[in-house]
């Protein structure tokens, strides 16, 4: 079962990137190409149209080898392998792949910017003076909406503390996809609310990458703002309702300690139901904004991103140490990437690589010691 449930959310995953990565030539601003400036029209010429459609094939070329990976470890791989951090560790390797075809995409189109743009004698503001910095957080999203979050939070921790005394001594840490516990610790302050400690660090890292993006440069316009407005509510959705699913988690599995017949079965289940929920609701939000919000005002407005060219490495990669930024609007996909040329922003970006670093280490130690 947990095999099964596993491989499936791994094949959602990769559904949804394949899906994703097919769509984002239409989903980018008209006057940027796999990452790079082009002129007025070169995305619609046989050169332009040309360069989206074998970036497309190898998008599904990449996919199928994918699915037929997924497949032969479904076929073959043993039960001990779904439960360590490997499946993980390829289904990461299986996303980066789907960068190949875009990286021929992008030389391509670096190719095909040179021959067209001194013909058409068309040029970029290089932009810096031409962003400007939005208002804060709570223009796009009202902080008295953040006390939802934390009473979730406070309502988890205040459940478990009062059956804190009742819980035996050794509680149980992990359970399998049917709601049978097998891994177990003593129980502690640590132990017993480590869901609790989990909502936490996940409302203290999100909120405060939400609060970086609605200080990241930004067009000026109401499509820009739309958009923010639109993601960033989006995303206070997505972290409300993972915290509910800790909560609920959290409750189940004291419920569970204390002898009373619980449904933990249904937590793996509950886990991909989400996934499917926020995985769908972000495709269907990308489509409707577009990237920056292309898809929410004229061209003129939304048509480019108004920064220099030489400040993006490989199309995707910002580094431009005379912008204060942190963050900046991604020019291939949805959201936003870290400028890595301001020093905050590659410490921020070591601490976010250390998390999933982290849980994995202790993943294996604690599975090494059980």
């Amino acid at each position: 079962m947990e095999r099964l449930i596993l491989a499936a959310l791994d094949a959602l995953i990769l559904l949804v990137t394949a899906l994703l990565s097919w769509l984002m030539p239409s989903l980018t601003r008209q006057r940027l190409l796999f990452g790079v400036t082009v002129p007025v029209g070169a995305r619609g010429s046989p050169a332009g149209r040309g360069i989206i459609t074998r970036y497309r094939a190898g998008v599904l070329a990449v996919a199928l080898l994918a699915a037929l990976g997924l497949a032969a470890l479904y076929a073959f791989a043993a039960d001990d392998f779904w439960a360590s951090v490997l499946p993980g560790i390829l289904l990461l390797i299986a996303i980066c792949a789907f960068s190949i075809p875009y990286l021929f995409a992008y030389a391509a189109s670096r190719h095909l910017a040179a021959m067209l743009a001194p013909a058409a004698g068309d040029s970029v503001p290089a932009a810096a003076a031409a962003e400007t910095r939005p208002g804060g957080y709570g223009d796009y999203v009202p902080w008295v909406w953040e006390a939802l979050p934390l009473a979730v939070i406070a309502a988890t921790a205040g459940y478990l503390a009062a059956h804190y005394a009742a819980a035996p001594a050794r509680i149980a840490t992990h359970f399998d996809a049917a709601g049978r516990a097998n891994g177990f610790a003593d129980k502690s302050i640590f132990t017993y609310f480590a869901l609790v400690w989990g909502q936490i660090a996940l409302e203290v890292v999100l909120l405060a990458l939400a609060v970086l993006i609605a200080h990241a440069r930004a067009i000026p316009g109401a499509a820009a703002a739309r958009f923010r407005t639109l993601w960033l509510r989006y995303l206070y959705g997505l972290r409300l309702l993972v915290l509910a699913l800790f909560g609920g988690s959290a409750i189940v599995v004291a419920l569970s300690a204390s002898g009373t017949p619980t449904g933990t079965e249904w937590i793996l289940p509950a886990a991909v139901v989400l996934v499917v929920f926020v995985l769908g609701g972000a495709i269907l939000l990308a489509v409707r904004t577009g990237q920056g919000g292309s898809r929410l005002g004229p061209v003129a407005e939304t048509g480019t991103d108004r920064s220099d060219d030489r400040f993006w490495k490989l199309g995707a990669i910002y580094v431009n140490p005379r912008d204060p930024s942190i963050f900046v609007e991604r020019r291939f996909g949805i959201g936003w990437t870290i400028n890595l040329g301001n020093p905050r922003g590659i410490a921020l970006l070591a601490a976010l690589l250390a998390v999933p670093i982290g849980s994995i280490v202790l993943v294996t130690v604690l599975g090494a010691a059980r």
